[in-house]
């Protein structure tokens, strides 16, 4: 099975995302999971960039695709 971080601390979105990846074979790790504290700046204008640079930065830290 692979392993995936899911960059949040957010619970629901963990279970929510946790059943859905585990029907095709990925175990999601949270930040939790790996008592991971630190906060990513959100230094751009949209979400999605935002979300490319907190997954970018949290893979740096953890070693784990994100």
């Amino acid at each position: 099975m692979n392993k995936l971080l899911l960059a949040t601390h957010n619970k629901g979105k963990i279970r929510r995302y946790r059943n859905l990846f585990s029907d095709i074979g990925i175990n999601l790790i949270s930040l939790d999971d790996l008592n991971i504290k630190e906060k990513i700046e959100e230094p751009f204008k949209t979400s999605k960039e935002n979300s490319i640079h907190k997954a970018i930065e949290y893979s740096k830290i953890s070693k784990i695709e994100t």
